[in-house]
């Protein structure tokens, strides 16, 4: 859970939600992250929490599999949550 708000895995009131965070080394610029339950569709946004990390990070090749994470070439956790409206 984020925060203790979001379940990580959320269908309901025509929403779903994936949330969880990543740990990246240094070396790392690209990861891939993979939902426990699959997306509906490809049309969700990807919000990252980078953690006090400093660089550009982003997602890219959405599928409703997951996502890549693009990195700066940091050590640390980055956080992230998908949100789809069904």
């Amino acid at each position: 859970m984020i925060h203790g708000a979001i379940p990580a895995n959320t269908d309901s009131g025509g929403a779903c939600i994936r949330a969880g965070t990543v740990s990246v080394q240094v070396t790392d610029l690209t990861k891939a992250v993979t939902f426990s339950t699959p997306m509906p569709n490809t049309s969700y946004l990807v919000v990252l929490a980078p953690n006090g990390l400093i660089g550009a990070f982003s997602a890219t090749n959405l599928t409703v599999n997951g996502f890549t994470l693009n990195l700066p070439g940091v050590l640390g956790v980055v956080g992230y949550v998908a949100i789809s409206l069904v």
